[in-house]
């Protein structure tokens, strides 16, 4: 995996106010020392308050992280970047209009996919149906994240590593890996006030009143509050679990985290950036630690592209 990384991780606050790493990971050794220093030295005493103020917790959380290929996506869920709300901020009629939007958007993936949702055995309670719709790339106020940080580095530099390139390509954007504390997100969203990620769930609900049916709102695109919160889905599919998928989902302001992040210095979420030049060598790094394509997409189109790759043929990002 190669040598401990030396590098001495400091980080500047960019112009959306996210702290960023000023050095670029260039190794497997260097991500894992880069995250090591995060979450026990940089976040060290965000924690050990948290711990004191709700001493129940005995697990704490682990951080969430987000892979992109490139390092100006702004942390913005599906629904606020469909192209007439894709911007930072948003007028009250494009609110209306959102909330008719999203709520069509709901139905019409219920009414037509009816039977193809058999396959559950089951009629999704209304957080599960909106979590499978993330999955399949619906629009929605779901923000993917996993809680593996080595497979939010495969897909931070899997274009970059897999894509063709094409003869007159400009320089590659510089892609990033965000690293979240979960716990630090719902103990500071006003609706939840709590250091644990929530479950969408009826049952869920009904059990824990204090935190996850607090997150019943969310559902509501009429009452929606203001800030994320992290939530806990159900595996409904073997590709959720493979990634080891967990949500942010968004309330009413599409950009909320760029807006958190500007008024509070001490937030913790931040951007890891990855030199783009290396992510082939980091990519055969990350296969010998058994992270590859058909593990992240257990299905046959994955397989398919990881044979590609193994005999010298880019992947085939047709779908």
């Amino acid at each position: 995996m190669g040598s401990r990384s030396n590098k001495k991780w400091e980080f500047r606050r960019d112009i959306d106010g996210y702290q960023t790493t000023e050095a670029l990971i260039e190794s497997i050794s260097d991500f894992s020392d880069c995250v090591k220093y995060v979450w026990d030295i940089k976040w060290r005493e965000g924690r050990d308050a948290l711990r004191k103020q709700y001493p129940e917790y005995i697990e704490e959380e682990f951080p969430w992280f987000r892979g992109v290929d490139n390092i100006d996506y702004h942390l913005m869920p599906g629904l606020y970047r469909l192209s007439q709300f894709n911007s930072i901020s948003i007028t009250e009629e494009q609110k209306k209009q959102i909330i008719n939007i999203a709520e069509d958007i709901r139905e019409e993936f219920r009414r037509r996919g009816e039977y193809l949702l058999k396959e559950f055995n089951r009629r999704l309670e209304d957080g599960e149906l909106y979590e499978v719709m993330q999955h399949y790339a619906v629009p929605t106020r779901l923000l993917d994240w996993t809680e593996g940080a080595l497979i939010a580095l495969y897909f931070a530099i899997r274009m970059l590593a897999f894509k063709e390139k094409e003869p007159s390509q400009s320089a590659p954007h510089v892609p990033c890996v965000w690293m979240l504390n979960p716990s630090w997100l719902n103990d500071n969203a006003k609706s939840i006030k709590s250091p644990l990620p929530v479950y969408l769930t009826e049952s869920a609900m009904e059990k824990y009143h204090d935190t996850d049916e607090k997150a019943r709102v969310y559902l509501d695109e009429k009452k929606l509050p203001e800030d994320p919160i992290a939530v806990y889905p159900h595996y409904l599919d073997p590709k959720m679990r493979a990634q080891k998928s967990v949500f942010t989902l968004h309330g009413s302001i599409p950009n909320a985290f760029n807006q958190i992040c500007l008024s509070n210095s001490g937030a913790e979420i931040c951007k890891i950036k990855i030199n783009p030049e290396k992510a082939d060598d980091i990519a055969k790094e990350l296969r010998l630690a058994g992270i590859t394509e058909s593990n992240i997409f257990p299905e046959l189109k994955g397989l398919a592209n990881e044979i590609r790759n193994e005999k010298g043929t880019h992947f085939s990002f047709d779908r």
